[in-house]
């Protein structure tokens, strides 16, 4: 997947909205300069003085990166599912918006087995929800699944709380792998699975953005939502 860098050089305040970024497991983030960007400055050989790693292959650009963190957004989290959460369905356009932005994108899903300990069958508070390789467990067929890089499940395990992203999966490997050290994060809910997936994010050291537009609360107990906020900012997340 590729996408534009509009803050490439993000030390200089310096935005390139005509560069195309792809990733390279070996070499790092690749961008290649469009050729309007090659006219404009007056072909090749400007390019290279403005740009001077740039060739004809494209330039390599080292260092952080940001990603996208899509929180849950299965059928049965949004609307007419088991576990609704009110307005769920206002996030998904945000969310196709900030996935079109970043150059890697990753989706977590609740994926539990019949017996999970937080189903009120099994004395636990919530309804059976997100069963795995059932239609309520599946992503929202309105959120753009090309943006999608790669996808990990949690509470797959009857005992897994399953409430963060990060728990028992390779989400933090994959993040690394790609030199991601800003996490931008939506979904459903605010109040547990988005909150628990930022937090533990900013427990491992990225810098985490949440974007309140991308997000809504299911609000078991008036002011969950305003709770979980105020939680994440004293933890460090920038709540834009």
């Amino acid at each position: 997947m590729s996408a534009q860098i509009l803050t490439a050089f993000r030390e200089h305040r310096v935005q390139l909205p005509i560069l195309q970024v792809e990733r390279d497991k070996d070499r790092g983030i690749r961008a290649t300069p469009d050729v309007e960007l090659q006219r404009l400055l007056g072909g090749q050989e400007h390019l290279t003085k403005f740009l001077p790693e740039v060739d004809r292959h494209g330039v390599t650009i080292f260092g952080g990166m940001e990603a996208l963190i899509i929180v849950d957004m299965q059928n049965d989290f949004c609307e007419g599912g088991a576990l609704e959460v009110p307005d769920g369905n206002a996030v998904i356009e945000p969310i196709n918006q900030l996935a079109a932005r970043f150059p890697f994108v990753v989706a977590t899903r609740d994926w539990h087995p019949l017996d999970h300990q937080s189903f009120a069958e099994q004395g636990g508070p919530w309804p059976v929800h997100c069963v795995r390789d059932t239609p309520g467990a599946q992503l929202h067929e309105a959120i753009d699944a090309a943006q999608i890089d790669a996808i990990v499940d949690a509470g797959r395990e009857p005992d897994q709380e399953g409430y963060s992203g990060f728990e028992d999966t390779p989400l933090e490997s994959l993040l690394r792998e790609h030199d991601v050290d800003t996490v931008h994060v939506g979904g459903l809910a605010l109040d547990y699975c988005v909150k628990a997936t930022a937090l533990d994010a900013a427990h491992k050291g990225f810098h985490v953005i949440l974007h309140r537009d991308a997000t809504r609360p299911v609000e078991v107990n008036p002011g969950d939502g305003a709770r979980a906020e105020a939680e994440l900012r004293e933890a460090g997340v920038d709540i834009v």
